[in-house]
């Protein structure tokens, strides 16, 4: 595919999400940007990545969250916007790639060639994959699970004003439960197709 394109990927947890963005990445022959970012953007900065990935897509504290002459003085917000700078840099670049999460569509709104999908899921559908994936019972995974959103939902209206999770700030919605995995990927990888005019 020659035109450049960039596909961000909103999920819920449990919803599969990643999984999809992997697939989609997969067929579309491009690189994944999902928890590897940490260790790109902050590598390209020489810092210390284990001792930051603590941080990574953590949601501001808005009592230590300030910037001074331009300097942030939360590390949090820090390792955030070396994210987004270097996603901004692969944009720049004319690279295409599926993002996941990170305030992409925010992040890249400005680029062309971005499709911004966000990924959800049947609340039953979520419980039995992560009770599987993490190996937790009923109710732990329920917890879990609002944990999890909670903590994303914070870091992205922490750094955007429009909400997480609203329709309209997505190209589509789509429900993982409906079609399940396999054919949620394929159904999103010919829309993709269809986007980019291939």
């Amino acid at each position: 595919m020659s035109k450049q394109f960039i596909v961000t990927i909103a999920r819920q947890f449990g919803s599969g999400g990643h999984i999809i963005a992997s697939d989609l990445a997969e067929k579309l022959g491009v690189e994944l940007y999902d928890e590897n970012l940490i260790s790109s953007a902050i590598k390209a900065s020489k810092s210390d990545t284990e001792a930051l990935r603590e941080y990574e897509e953590k949601p501001r504290n808005k009592w230590i969250s300030r910037t001074y002459h331009n300097y942030k003085t939360s590390v949090s917000d820090i390792v955030a916007e070396r994210e987004f700078h270097f996603m901004k840099g692969l944009a720049e670049n004319g690279k295409s790639f599926v993002v996941v999460g990170r305030c992409s569509e925010n992040v890249l709104a400005e680029y062309p060639g971005v499709i911004t999908i966000y990924i959800t899921a049947d609340e039953e559908a979520k419980i039995s994959r992560i009770m599987q994936l993490y190996e937790k019972t009923e109710p732990d995974a329920k917890k879990m699970i609002i944990k999890k959103d909670k903590s994303r939902e914070d870091y992205h209206n922490g750094h955007f004003k429009n909400t997480w999770g609203l329709a309209s700030n997505y190209d589509m919605i789509i429900n993982s439960s409906r079609l399940g995995l396999e054919k949620t990927s394929e159904f999103l990888y010919e829309y993709i197709k269809l986007r980019i005019g291939e």
